[in-house]
């Protein structure tokens, strides 16, 4: 049988995703720890500052330039790892940043105004910077350890019975016992799944990872570079709205 030669398809927005993923992979022990330490630290200097204050109030407002980077690389160290992660991570360091900082900043802010008592109507009645600050700094907290249990126990956050693993097996041209019986018997005819979409879902397509597709009466998810066979396939797509149906490049945390 002759045998066929992939071309190159050219990279999208979803392969660069798989490269970024795949290289962070490659660390993931590293980055693992990353993520702990830095944990580990946002809650050291806030129980140091809790001390600290009570010898200088205005100690907080020195943190900025040790805080910043370590929340960015609290959310650089797992944001890769799905959709959920990097929405929690995000949350969460937005979220220690105002209870550590910048609710004491602008109560600092409004300290220095000029006095309002000449214009009763500007009287504002806040409540104490420490509650504020102290509520944003839990819900913080509370969104970083989310986000690390997503991303390393998200079993623990799926329904019990749900289903885990693909539904469908995943086809290799190369290992799938079609296409093994059809090179013994005859001629398989080969072409790239993505000859077999629309102009508007070849740009569509980078959202995916695989695709659903019915090859010789079975279902399979296929990667959008394999090649099938032209005779057996057929892109199975929602009966409502004519889509494609398929995985996303990026999962959500809940589907791993």
């Amino acid at each position: 049988m002759t045998k066929h030669i992939k071309p190159k398809i050219n990279d999208d927005r979803g392969v660069v995703i798989d490269k970024v993923q795949g290289w962070f992979l490659k660390r993931n022990r590293f980055w693992t720890k990353i993520t702990f330490l830095v944990l580990a630290c946002l809650i050291i200097l806030q129980i140091s500052l809790t001390f600290l204050t009570g010898v200088n109030a205005h100690i907080r407002l020195a943190i900025f330039p040790v805080l910043i980077p370590l929340l960015l690389l609290f959310v650089f160290s797992i944001f890769w790892r799905n959709s959920v992660t990097a929405f929690l991570s995000l949350a969460g360091a937005l979220c220690l940043f105002a209870g550590m900082y910048y609710a004491y900043a602008g109560y600092e802010t409004i300290q220095t105004m000029p006095s309002s008592s000449s214009h009763p109507s500007m009287h504002m009645r806040l409540p104490p910077v420490a509650t504020v600050a102290t509520f944003y700094f839990l819900m913080g907290l509370f969104s970083a350890f989310l986000c690390v249990g997503v991303a390393f126990r998200p079993s623990f956050f799926r329904a019990k019975g749900a289903p885990t693993g693909l539904p469908y097996p995943v086809w290799r041209i190369n290992d799938d016992p079609i296409y093994k019986s059809g090179a013994s018997s005859r001629y398989l005819s080969l072409i790239p799944i993505q000859s077999l979409l629309s102009q508007a879902e070849r740009h569509l397509i980078s959202n995916y990872k695989y695709i659903q597709v019915v090859i010789g009466g079975r279902i399979y998810f296929v990667s959008l570079d394999e090649w099938v066979p032209h005779s057996m396939t057929y892109i199975i797509r929602d009966k409502q709205f004519g889509s494609l149906v398929g995985i996303p490049k990026v999962p959500s945390g809940f589907d791993t």
